[in-house]
């Protein structure tokens, strides 16, 4: 086999390799509905955190944040999870103390825009684990934090949709499976943690759509910037193991996805590397 044949050859298995690992990106006819950026890992806390860059926003005393290779686990969480074969893994212990909320900050835009936009689509896929468990209600949740430094009073909050207040009468969070929550402008039902004119709610009620609190904000909500999207695991959520994966929002303007993966093994990235390599000489030799 001469070489342009063996670079073929090389080129048509590593494509296999890198679409499961969720690189389909190196090939432009991919079918992905939006932009899927994969995160390996959770950045350290920072008050200057990168744009686009998960981090943990608030991972205090007991709680953890990482992502796992679910390959091998069995049962619903590995042959059930949404984007094979990783997903992030947030965890607390017995103290109340325990948190852990990982976010990633971007250049959204206007708060108000985004809460009422009619196109305004978020969603995510979480598992929360009966081992160990010690809150039913408790489960992966999603928060939006708002800001608005030029603020005249408190022009900073965050709104946080938990799963177990989506249902009346409220419920145990079902355990040992994937569940998929999809939100938009004028579904889903969020507390507020305080600022712009409203009191902290504590995790309960007032429970509202997203363009039904924009109605409730004070004037410096005109000026307010969506700031962070994060998932987490509060305080006083004790023995909480909770994945969660494929976290997807789009918008008149921006559309992003994150697929949730391990670390990649030093072979893999190897593997990955002559595949590009390969792909490189495939497209000179033609």
């Amino acid at each position: 086999m001469n070489s342009t044949g063996m670079v073929s050859l090389m080129a048509r298995g590593l494509s296999g390799l890198l679409l499961a690992l969720g690189l389909s990106a190196f090939f432009p006819n991919g079918s992905e509905a939006s932009p899927t950026t994969t995160v390996t890992a959770f950045a350290p806390g920072s008050s200057t955190p990168t744009p686009g860059v998960w981090y943990e926003m608030d991972v205090a005393a007991g709680g953890a944040a990482s992502t796992v290779n679910l390959s091998g686990v069995g049962g619903a969480l590995e042959n059930n999870q949404p984007l094979p074969v990783g997903a992030a893994l947030l965890t607390t212990g017995a103290a109340n103390a325990d948190i852990a909320h990982v976010a990633v900050v971007d250049a959204y835009g206007n708060a108000g825009s985004i809460l009422t936009d009619a196109s305004l689509q978020i969603a995510y896929s979480f598992y929360k684990g009966s081992a160990g468990d010690l809150n039913a209600f408790a489960a992966p949740a999603l928060r939006l934090t708002l800001s608005n430094p030029a603020a005249v009073g408190d022009g900073y909050g965050s709104l946080v949709y938990e799963p177990y207040w989506q249902t009346d009468p409220i419920a145990h969070v079902t355990t040992d499976t994937w569940l998929t929550q999809q939100i938009t402008s004028t579904s889903g039902l969020f507390w507020w943690n305080g600022g712009f004119g409203q009191a902290n709610s504590f995790g309960g009620p007032p429970l509202k759509t997203l363009s039904e609190w924009v109605t409730v904000f004070d004037a410096d909500f005109a000026g307010a910037e969506l700031l962070a999207l994060g998932i987490g695991v509060g305080s006083y959520n004790k023995g909480q193991t909770g994945y969660f994966d494929d976290v997807s929002l789009s918008y008149a303007g921006y559309d992003e996805r994150y697929d949730f993966e391990p670390v990649p093994e030093p072979t893999t990235a190897l593997l990955v590397f002559v595949g590009l390599f390969g792909l490189g000489q495939l497209r000179r030799a033609r």
